[in-house]
């Protein structure tokens, strides 16, 4: 299979984190062209160490705007978009996420060779209504990859063609994020996610499964979890941690060094895993300290010294 993906990066302290040195490196190896598209402004050693590590094929910098869809839409038109037909499937992800947990190799043959689905991707949301908008039911964007019947459509053309790049993320939203899936089922095109929430939507209060309920797309298998949950759900981040160890081979260090990097203050979920190392050397009390103390009219002066 001829494989292209397109990987989003964004980091507010314009560098590249451990987590996703390592997503690169497990994803790689599926893919015949991977670009690495930043809204970032990296320097020429961060995105150096990418091409030392044979990661990325071609690197883009862009201005941060439009968020992902209008970078997804610069790296399909870096590619071009007739040159998109020549692949057997075009994937589109973001570095919002940890992992992957397992080996996606399985996944992606599991789609690609079934033919009832033309897209697919980690977790869809449902369909529901918000004060007088209705938002669509559709596959979450973090991860998404289309197969080339997809792909060679004038649907897929003319919508990845049309993306602008809306300063206002709500109009990405609106427009593009909660749209595209509608607009390609309505043309004859099925999708399919790894954690279908649907028919759970009557067990759980909350929607959005990615933040509220990472334990259940750890029981789908799904392979990310979004980085925000850790912030958005932090009461539950300790458990999830640990779930993380004991079923996965995943470096959760790669987790706690980014929260630490980004969140601020420390938040209270990553104490319990800064503990202090143990010195080598030996507490001494026989130290003595004389403390002389010199008076003036107006002030005075303390001195420490160590006998």
């Amino acid at each position: 299979m001829k494989r292209l993906l397109l990987y989003v990066h964004f980091n507010k302290y314009d560098h590249i984190s451990r987590h996703v040195f390592y997503q690169l490196e497990h994803m790689r190896p599926l893919f015949d062209k991977l670009i690495f598209i930043s809204n970032s402004r990296l320097s020429e050693s961060e995105v150096q160490k990418l091409r030392d590590k044979h990661l990325i094929d071609d690197f883009i910098q862009r201005e941060n705007k439009g968020y992902d869809f209008a970078a997804w839409h610069d790296g399909m038109e870096f590619v071009g978009f007739d040159n998109l037909k020549q692949y057997d499937s075009v994937t589109v992800m973001n570095d919002t996420c940890f992992g992957p947990l397992w080996d996606m190799a399985p996944i992606y043959d599991k789609y690609e060779s079934n033919p009832n689905v033309d897209f697919w991707g980690m977790t869809n949301h449902q369909g529901i209504k918000a004060g007088d908008i209705y938002i669509h039911e559709h596959l979450q964007s973090y991860f998404i990859s289309f197969k080339k019947r997809l792909v060679e459509s004038s649907v897929f053309q003319k919508f990845w063609k049309s993306v602008e790049s809306f300063e206002d993320v709500q109009k990405v939203i609106d427009n593009y994020e909660t749209l595209y899936t509608k607009k390609f089922m309505d043309a004859g095109f099925k999708y399919e996610s790894i954690l279908n929430t649907i028919p759970l939507n009557d067990k759980f209060f909350h929607s959005n499964f990615t933040i509220h309920y990472p334990h259940v797309l750890l029981d789908a298998g799904v392979p990310f979890i979004k980085v925000k949950t850790f912030d958005l759900t932090q009461h539950l981040a300790p458990y999830l941690l640990k779930e993380i160890e004991n079923r996965t081979d995943y470096p959760v260090e790669f987790i706690l060094s980014h929260m630490s990097d980004m969140s601020l203050p420390t938040p209270p979920y990553l104490l319990d895993r800064k503990a202090i190392e143990e010195s080598s050397q030996t507490y001494s009390d026989t130290k003595k300290l004389l403390y002389i103390f010199t008076p003036t009219i107006s002030t005075y002066s303390k001195t420490f010294e160590a006998i």
